[in-house]
């Protein structure tokens, strides 16, 4: 089905997660020209038209051209062909019989389908299929996501204080908001969500909420379930339940002492401590002084993401205090710690990588020894290593960097470099076709932000860290005494620092309700300026992760509040992306005659002050300001 429009960027990612349910269409359904057959065959490709029997959200209809809601499918996507061939296991016949083949198939089956977006058209996407009596319409009740081992307490919890997200991972929210869940036997009615930042995360609104237990029958009334995400139920059972909500629910109350908490966890690690006191003592034992504080955000940086870069101005020594962390550590320059200059000259991944000499079968590494180190690391996974890429913009990171910026995203599992083909001929075997990017790589870049240098593009932005080092001033320097420093912890390997020293964490679930609006509220507010910027879910969760990872000591968070970490991770994560030229910019920052942009006001609001006094954001946005008057574009 051909739209009106093109759709927007957000909802044709969420499509995939948009589910419907239908039958195929009956002969006094078509209606020629433009249907004429349920099954049709074309070019060798067989066709066929869903009725879609459940809801279709109001913003998708948008950019439908009628009300009969039938969507086309073909067997040219592989997995309509995987799903025709599971449910018909002799599908696989002659050209000739296909639309017959396609028609017994699917006739007389509700059929659960999700809509692909391609060439400005929506295609079926074949789900599930399950013969039955099919009904005229069907409802989705969707099934809350939460940690392992969670019970009906934690889900009450949520829906009675309205504070932490809940997670509906089918039922995005281009659907209208759900007012009855299932969790584990129990119905959830009555119940008022308000969508958040993430299109899959909700949050409560209403306390007067209903329960019905269901244990007993719940297989009797749903129809399908999805992934144990979602449950499918005709319209006519769902209005059944209703009335037996109305006689037989009971009302969900707060317990006399409030609602059951969830048990604080403070993940306390003295290794850790020890750790982070060494590379104090160490940095200060060299000569250097900084705050404690950057420290710890470096640190925590590390453990959460997939690369951290340290700017800061020219000569504060950022470098140094990469190649000190590293000394802290344990590693060995110029063998588990490589640092690769950046020249302008960075071109393409084979200026880092080297390449294989297509004739001779030599592979010609980069003088960078940056394809020696990775081989390494991978043969001593319980060893870390570090790379260090200075100077990092002085060229298009993009260009040189492009193989690595999906790769630290991807799960351990999957995260292999392509060095060349498996196929080319290659003489020496120490170098092979792929290698895989283990946990105990850790990538750091440092950049300068002047005249010489590159921009970073809002894609990689999305995908670190910036760690902004502080100057402090000279009167407070303190002069390391005589005493060397020294370390009496563990010795760092990967499993210390990956498996003690990171904490698990629940993405949104483990952010506050205060947080997750604060977010939505400053989504908004980018969006109005500017309909590039916004907060990802990809910026969010990682905000959640360093959260859940700035170390701890037995009485909570070390050296650094939950509410200045937060203010660090909307400096580094948000408000780098806010540059440029355009008029929007000036609004946001500030100018002249108007002292105080959108974003310190947002940040001043009483809804900023209840997450966080945002010293660290208000002084950075402000110093954009500055460049604003002075230049007329921020960097």
């Amino acid at each position: 089905m051909r739209v009106k429009r093109t759709l927007p960027q957000k909802m044709a990612q969420n499509l995939k997660d948009m589910v419907f349910v239908g039958r195929l269409i009956s002969d006094d359904e078509v209606s020629p020209p433009r249907i004429n057959a349920s099954v049709m065959e074309q070019d060798g490709d067989g066709y066929f038209y869903i009725k879609c029997l459940s809801l279709i959200p109001d913003k998708l209809k948008e950019y439908l051209y009628d009300d009969q809601m039938i969507f086309m499918g073909n067997t040219r996507s592989k997995q309509n062909v995987e799903k025709l061939r599971e449910w018909e296991k002799a599908w696989k016949v002659r050209e000739r019989e296909k639309v017959q083949k396609i028609q017994q198939t699917l006739q007389n089956k509700l059929l659960v389908f999700t809509l692909l977006y391609m060439d400005e058209c929506l295609w079926v996407e074949l789900l599930l299929a399950k013969e039955t009596e099919i009904e005229d319409s069907y409802a989705l009740i969707p099934q809350p996501l939460l940690k392992a081992g969670s019970q009906h307490e934690e889900l009450e919890r949520r829906l009675l204080e309205g504070r932490s997200p809940i997670v509906l991972m089918k039922y995005p929210s281009e659907f209208p908001s759900p007012t009855i869940l299932y969790y584990d036997g129990v119905l959830y009615c009555n119940i008022s969500l308000k969508s958040t930042i993430n299109s899959y995360s909700y949050v409560a609104q209403n306390d007067d909420i209903v329960v019905l237990d269901m244990k007993e029958r719940w297989d009797d009334v749903v129809e399908i379930e999805v992934d144990t995400h979602l449950c499918i139920l005709s319209t006519t059972m769902l209005d059944l339940l209703r009335e037996e909500i109305e006689q037989r629910g009971s009302v969900l109350r707060k317990m006399e002492d409030g609602v059951i908490e969830e048990e604080e966890r403070i993940f306390y690690s003295s290794s850790e401590l020890k750790f982070l006191h060494y590379v104090k003592q160490l940095m200060k034992q060299k000569g250097f002084h900084y705050e404690e504080r950057d420290i710890i955000n470096f640190h925590t940086c590390l453990k959460t993401g997939g690369i951290t870069i340290l700017a800061g101005m020219s000569g504060i020594g950022k470098s140094r205090f990469v190649s000190m962390y590293g000394e802290a550590l344990g590693l060995t320059y110029g063998k588990e710690l490589v640092m690769i200059p950046i020249t302008p000259s960075y071109q393409e991944p084979n200026d880092l990588l080297g390449y294989l000499h297509p004739t001779t079968g030599v592979y010609h590494e980069s003088e960078t020894g940056l394809t020696r180190l990775l081989l390494e690391a991978e043969r001593n996974p319980d060893t870390l290593y570090m790379i260090i890429f200075d100077e990092m913009n002085l060229s298009q990171i993009e260009y040189w960097f492009s193989p690595f910026i999906s790769l630290l995203e991807m799960s351990e599992e999957n995260r292999y470099l392509s060095l060349f083909h498996e196929h080319n001929y290659y003489v020496d075997r120490f170098y092979k076709p792929k290698v895989h990017i283990g946990n105990n790589i850790l990538v750091i870049g440092t950049i300068n932000i002047d005249e010489t240098t590159k921009d970073i593009s809002d894609r990689l932005l999305d995908r670190m860290n910036v760690v902004f080092l502080s100057k402090l001033p000279f009167y407070s320097y303190e002069y390391a005494n005589d005493k060397e420093a020294t370390y009496d912890g563990e010795a760092v390997t990967t499993s210390l620092f990956y498996e003690e020293w990171k904490r698990p964490h629940a993405g949104l679930l483990g952010l506050k309700e205060t947080e997750v609006q604060f977010l939505d509220d400053f989504h908004v507010l980018l969006q109005k300026h500017d309909p590039y910027l916004g907060i990802s879910y990809r910026i969010a969760s990682g905000i959640a992760a360093f959260l859940a990872n700035v170390p701890t000591e037995a009485k909570g968070m070390y050296g650094i509040s939950r509410e200045e970490a937060f203010d660090l991770q909307v400096k580094q994560r948000i408000l780098t992306k806010i540059r440029g030229a355009s008029s929007s910019i000036g609004e946001l920052v500030g100018q002249v005659s108007q002292p105080n942009g959108a974003i310190v006001r947002m940040l001043s609001s009483d809804k900023g002050k209840e997450v966080s006094s945002f010293e660290h954001s208000i002084h950075y946005i402000k110093q954009k300001a500055h460049e604003w008057d002075l230049y007329g574009y921020v960097r």
